[in-house]
């Protein structure tokens, strides 16, 4: 049934946190010294060479920032984001969102999930009012612990990175700062931050969008915008402005060749990737959830 195959894939995700940690534990070397996996290694191989020269690239197309108003800029990045400030909003921040998993996503209920997943409301309806803490409970008795690990762990690392990014973060507010508002502007602003008013507003001002109002107001939409979710999943689904993407039957005998190659496979173990995110076929059979690649193991 589509609705069973649709529950083993939602609770094989909802476990994701915890097959995460061992596709990601680092591995012992040789000369007994720790190293991130093949897998951690090669992600953070991609996303160094995806983001690398991004900068660069970016500020080359922005116009030069009058010396003038740079330096009141960053007379104002000074006040705004000062240091320590980035570390303090990203424990705060940490703090809020372990929060919300811990009540309103463990509450969430199965069914919401299960739509965004791809099952019509009419078969999300069969889930009742099971939620995702129930699942897990059964699953992973020890999840809510691995949760608090896993965001505490996280948090100690963020804060450590907050630590490095303030110093660029505080330079490039002050560019924008200096390219977005005049002159006149800007003295006005550093006159109101001399202010006893202006200095607690400008201390505040980053912090403040992690205030528990902020957070509480954050927690509010949650539910709203987890209902829409469908919605949403349904539109891009319906969206047929571009023909589908191509199987292995329809490439030349040339291109399963050429993508042999670039995947360091023998084009006898190409095959066709699943055409949607829970892997199913027609009349709700479940496919083969041990492969997504395209490629037969």
């Amino acid at each position: 049934m589509r609705t069973s195959a649709m529950m083993i894939a939602a609770t094989l995700a909802l476990a994701a946190p915890a097959a995460a940690q061992n596709d990601l534990a680092v591995a012992e070397a040789q000369d007994g010294e720790e190293r991130p996996s093949d897998g951690a290694a090669a992600a953070q191989e991609l996303f160094t060479q995806m983001f690398s020269g991004m900068a660069e690239e970016m500020r080359a197309e922005l116009p030069p920032v009058d010396p003038e108003r740079l330096a009141l800029g960053v007379q104002l990045a000074d006040k705004v984001l000062p240091d320590g400030v980035m570390q303090e909003m990203m424990a705060s921040s940490m703090g809020m969102a372990g929060k919300m998993l811990d009540g309103t996503m463990q509450q969430m209920p199965l069914s919401v999930l299960a739509q965004v997943g791809g099952l019509s409301p009419d078969e999300a309806a069969e889930l009742g009012d099971t939620t995702i803490a129930q699942v897990m409970d059964i699953i992973d008795p020890y999840y809510k612990q691995r949760m608090t690990r896993m965001i505490d762990g996280v948090t100690t690392f963020m804060a450590s990175m907050a630590g490095e990014m303030e110093p660029v973060m505080r330079e490039g507010l002050g560019r924008a700062y200096a390219s977005r508002f005049t002159l006149e502007q800007l003295a006005a602003t550093r006159d109101f931050f001399a202010t006893p008013a202006g200095s607690a507003f400008a201390a505040d001002s980053y912090l403040i969008f992690a205030d528990p109002e902020m957070m509480a107001a954050t927690a509010e939409m949650m539910p709203k915008m987890m209902s829409r979710l469908p919605e949403m999943m349904a539109a891009l689904e319906s969206d047929d402005a571009l023909p589908p993407a191509r199987t292995m039957a329809d490439l030349s005998d040339a291109e399963r060749a050429r993508l042999a190659d670039l995947l360091g496979v023998e084009e006898d173990e190409l095959s066709d990737p699943p055409t949607d995110g829970m892997m199913q076929q027609d009349d709700g059979e479940a496919a083969d959830l041990s492969n997504g690649t395209g490629i037969d193991t």
